[in-house]
């Protein structure tokens, strides 16, 4: 092989293996997966939130932690005819979906009596702690499934003396920085036939996020009074910011 030929070929062997090197690492950082962390029961105990950051002047009223067992409620119109069910025949009533894993909830009440209705809120935050990140994507499935066999009412009651205001009103798919799940609202309302026509009742939104081996649960109850749903939202995605935050530094 001549020499300019031979010079040639050795420099676009060199330009070839420096390619390699410089693109090769790249490009296995890309397609790597980042490692997620396992989060402990106590961890996410521990990453509740305090009172003060929970919106609508609260107070912590409870804090619990359920080895083994969670019981979320994705559905509350089926929840509430099995409970009236079991009221009317004397029987127990079936939770919505309990699961193989250790639960930590916190509740939130309104912490003064002469704050304004409208402008507090009853809050259940929640974190389920799953053994594997397997085991949560397959429970956020379960959860997912019940959600949309759920009525948008109360289904009929044999023998109730009653019937239930109570109505799915929103439904939405919902994604935060590797957190998948959706959110729901459910409205039980009436006309106030008294001071009204406004409505009188009561809103709850429920968000489920998933991410690793840990579902988040936040449950927001609140009046439906004329303009309560925009700040009631805005408490909400403020919540559910903080929760994520806090759960992703554990995570990683």
């Amino acid at each position: 092989m001549p020499t300019f030929a031979r010079h040639r070929l050795a420099t676009a062997l060199v330009g070839v293996v420096s390619a390699a090197l410089v693109v090769g690492p790249a490009a296995s950082a890309r397609a790597a997966a980042p490692t997620l962390r396992a989060v402990t029961a106590d961890q996410a105990f521990a990453a509740l939130p305090v009172a003060k950051l929970v919106p609508g002047d609260v107070r912590l009223v409870a804090k619990l932690e359920t080895p083994g067992s969670a019981t979320l409620s994705p559905c509350p119109q089926t929840d509430f005819a099995a409970l009236v069910e079991a009221l009317l025949s004397g029987g127990t009533p079936k939770p919505g979906l309990t699961l193989n894993s250790t639960e930590v909830t916190a509740a939130y009440e309104p912490a003064h009596g002469q704050t304004p209705q409208d402008e507090t809120a009853t809050w259940g935050l929640a974190a389920v702690v799953f053994h594997t990140a397997k085991l949560a994507k397959a429970s956020a499935a379960k959860l997912s499934a019940i959600e949309k066999a759920c009525p948008k009412t109360v289904p009929p009651i044999p023998g109730a003396p009653f019937t239930s205001s109570l109505v799915r009103t929103s439904f939405a798919a919902y994604a935060v920085d590797g957190w998948t799940g959706y959110r729901t609202v459910d409205e039980d309302a009436s006309l106030n036939l008294i001071n009204g026509p406004e409505p009188t009742g009561t809103r709850t939104t429920q968000v489920f996020l998933t991410r690793g081996n840990v579902m988040i649960s936040i449950t927001e109850q609140g009046p439906v009074d004329t303009g309560t749903a925009a700040r009631q939202g805005v408490w909400r995605q403020k919540v559910t910011r903080g929760m994520l935050t806090s759960f992703d530094a554990l995570i990683g």
